[in-house]
């Protein structure tokens, strides 16, 4: 891992934030992009951890013990820049393209395919958002 770009410390996005959480997943309202993201427990863990406080190698470290596997520095950066790129970073994270081998990105790929870490969904109007709140949001996801 680029030992520079391994100690950035990201931030998560905490204003006009609204989180709910569930064992499996996370949804993350963003009201200012009227977006409702759906974050995969991978995804999540990356996330909780981007504190301004835990280094990107530490991140990479709990999400490889979580995975059980070899794969936890890609996803770590996967993720990373999927919630860069949905909004949900306070700080710019600059993602090392030469530190994922050919290999690393291959199985990387395959894992993207067969599950997104971070899904965006246009959330409801205000008015309907709020005669039905968060546990609305979340049955109408769990109704997908």
């Amino acid at each position: 891992m680029n030992k520079g770009k391994s100690e950035q410390k990201p931030l998560t996005k905490k204003d006009f934030i609204v989180v709910e959480e569930s064992p499996n997943e996370a949804l993350i309202y963003d009201s200012v992009r009227n977006k409702l993201h759906v974050l995969t427990p991978a995804a999540t863990t990356v996330w909780k951890s981007c504190d301004g406080k835990t280094s990107v190698s530490e991140i990479a470290h709990k999400l490889k013990a979580e995975l059980n596997n070899d794969l936890g520095e890609e996803v770590t950066w996967l993720a990373l820049e999927e919630l860069e790129k949905n909004g949900l970073l306070e700080t710019s994270v600059n993602i090392p393209q030469e530190t994922i081998s050919r290999r690393g990105l291959l199985k990387t790929a395959a894992l993207a395919i067969s599950l997104p870490l971070v899904t965006t969904l246009i959330a409801p109007s205000p008015a309907h958002a709020q005669s039905d709140g968060m546990d609305g949001m979340m049955m109408m996801m769990m109704m997908m």
